[in-house]
Parts: C-alpha cells; sequence; structure tokens
C-alpha cells in the first residue's frame, strides 16, 4: 500500500519509514522495526535481481536478432551463389551435349547424275 508523506509516522495500519512522495507502508504493524526492513530489504533484492535478469533476456534477444540478421544474409548470399553454380552447371551440360543437328556436308558442285556426263 502506498502512502503519501514527508516524514515518518505512524498510523493504524502500521510504521510509513523514509521520507518521499510515496512510501511504503509496514503490513505488520506488530514485526519489529529490524525485521521490517530485512524483510523489505529481501524484496527490494529479490526486485533487483529480476529487474537484471529481465534486462540480460532483453540484452539476449537484441544478439539473437542480430544473429538472425545475419544468417539471413548469409542464406540470401548463399541463393546467389547456388543459382550462379546452377547457370554454370547448365551451360556446361549445353556445351558438352552433342548437337541435334550435326552440321551436313556442302552438297558438292558437280553432279554425281550419270546421265548427265556425256
Amino acid at each position: 500500500m502506498l502512502c503519501v508523506c514527508s516524514q515518518n509516522a505512524k498510523g493504524k495500519s502500521g510504521h510509513i519509514y523514509g521520507l518521499g512522495s510515496a512510501q511504503y507502508r509496514e503490513h505488520a504493524p506488530s514485526a519489529r522495526v529490524p525485521a521490517s526492513l530485512a524483510r523489505n530489504l529481501e524484496l527490494e533484492l529479490r526486485v533487483s535481481g529480476l529487474e537484471t535478469s529481465f534486462q540480460s533476456v532483453i540484452d539476449d534477444v537484441s544478439a539473437v536478432k542480430a544473429d538472425v540478421g545475419t544468417v539471413k544474409e548469409d542464406v540470401a548470399t548463399m541463393k546467389e551463389d547456388f543459382a550462379a553454380t546452377r547457370a554454370a552447371i547448365a551451360e556446361l551440360i549445353l556445351s558438352l551435349r552433342p548437337q541435334a543437328n550435326p552440321q551436313q556436308q556442302p552438297p558438292s558442285t558437280q553432279s554425281q547424275d550419270p546421265s548427265t556426263q556425256a
């Protein structure tokens, strides 16, 4: 529960510790001050640990995004290389394939027909 106060005070719900605009009230007014401070410190350390863990997760996600971007660039480069290799292989296959219409010998200028020869 939050309470707005400017100095230490004691109310029906327990002590209010510290100065500031918003302070945490003690939820167990029967507990002694050292126990309350220890509990508050433990909670603060837990929250601090969670914040640190959360920041680590954010940093890790950023690193993963950068790595994914690099992988995408590498995949694009690899696709271009595969396309170039595929084109080179197709050209090589075409050059090794025998011609479908072999070049015919040009007809001789003299006819071989015996009837025309005298």
